[in-house]
Protein backbone atom coordinates (compact mmCIF):
# COMPACT_ATOMS: atom_id res chain seq x y z
CA UNK A 1 0.00 0.00 0.00
CA UNK A 2 2.60 2.22 0.48
CA UNK A 3 4.28 1.43 -2.51
CA UNK A 4 0.62 2.61 -4.52
CA UNK A 5 0.87 5.55 -2.27
CA UNK A 6 4.11 7.17 -3.23
CA UNK A 7 3.30 6.16 -6.62
CA UNK A 8 0.12 8.81 -6.60
CA UNK A 9 2.04 11.17 -4.73
CA UNK A 10 4.56 11.15 -7.55
CA UNK A 11 1.77 11.74 -10.21
CA UNK A 12 0.66 14.57 -9.03
CA UNK A 13 3.77 15.61 -8.71
CA UNK A 14 4.24 15.12 -12.08
CA UNK A 15 0.59 17.11 -13.37
CA UNK A 16 1.33 20.51 -15.04
CA UNK A 17 1.20 23.47 -12.45
CA UNK A 18 -0.92 25.62 -15.05
CA UNK A 19 -3.27 23.41 -15.53
CA UNK A 20 -6.59 23.58 -13.26
CA UNK A 21 -8.57 20.40 -14.01
CA UNK A 22 -6.75 17.43 -12.31
CA UNK A 23 -8.04 13.76 -12.63
CA UNK A 24 -6.27 11.47 -9.85
CA UNK A 25 -6.17 7.61 -10.69
CA UNK A 26 -4.83 4.88 -9.13
CA UNK A 27 -3.27 1.58 -10.19
CA UNK A 28 -2.69 -1.45 -8.32
CA UNK A 29 1.28 -2.34 -8.10
CA UNK A 30 2.69 -5.73 -7.79
CA UNK A 31 3.56 -6.34 -4.00
CA UNK A 32 7.12 -6.81 -2.97
CA UNK A 33 8.72 -4.59 -5.38
CA UNK A 34 9.32 -1.05 -3.94
CA UNK A 35 8.10 1.04 -6.52
CA UNK A 36 10.78 4.11 -7.13
CA UNK A 37 11.83 6.91 -9.28
CA UNK A 38 8.67 7.46 -11.71
CA UNK A 39 8.92 8.94 -15.76
CA UNK A 40 6.34 9.08 -17.65
CA UNK A 41 7.37 9.11 -21.33
CA UNK A 42 5.61 11.10 -24.02
CA UNK A 43 3.24 8.05 -25.19
CA UNK A 44 2.07 8.40 -21.86
CA UNK A 45 3.79 4.85 -20.31
CA UNK A 46 4.54 5.06 -16.85
CA UNK A 47 8.04 3.57 -16.14
CA UNK A 48 9.32 2.76 -12.67
CA UNK A 49 12.38 1.39 -10.51
CA UNK A 50 11.17 -1.88 -8.65
CA UNK A 51 13.95 -1.37 -6.12
CA UNK A 52 13.12 -4.35 -4.39
CA UNK A 53 12.41 -6.59 -6.29
CA UNK A 54 15.29 -5.72 -8.93
CA UNK A 55 12.45 -5.02 -11.86
CA UNK A 56 11.50 -2.17 -14.11
CA UNK A 57 8.32 -1.49 -13.91
CA UNK A 58 6.13 -0.73 -16.86
CA UNK A 59 2.68 0.90 -16.12
CA UNK A 60 0.01 1.27 -19.13
CA UNK A 61 -1.96 4.15 -18.01
CA UNK A 62 -4.59 3.40 -20.39
CA UNK A 63 -5.84 -0.04 -19.93
CA UNK A 64 -3.80 -0.70 -15.95
CA UNK A 65 -1.70 -3.10 -17.07
CA UNK A 66 1.92 -3.38 -15.45
CA UNK A 67 4.75 -5.14 -16.92
CA UNK A 68 7.92 -6.30 -15.27
CA UNK A 69 11.27 -6.30 -16.28
CA UNK A 70 14.22 -8.47 -14.23
CA UNK A 71 17.12 -6.51 -14.20
CA UNK A 72 19.07 -9.75 -13.35
CA UNK A 73 20.37 -11.25 -9.97
CA UNK A 74 21.45 -8.61 -7.70
CA UNK A 75 19.73 -5.73 -9.26
CA UNK A 76 18.80 -3.00 -7.34
CA UNK A 77 18.05 -0.13 -9.32
CA UNK A 78 17.58 3.68 -8.36
CA UNK A 79 17.03 6.63 -10.06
Amino acid sequence: MRSLLTFVIVLLALAPAARADVAIQAYPLPRGGGAHDVAVGADGIVWYTAQRSGELGRLDPGNGKVELVPLGSGAAPHA
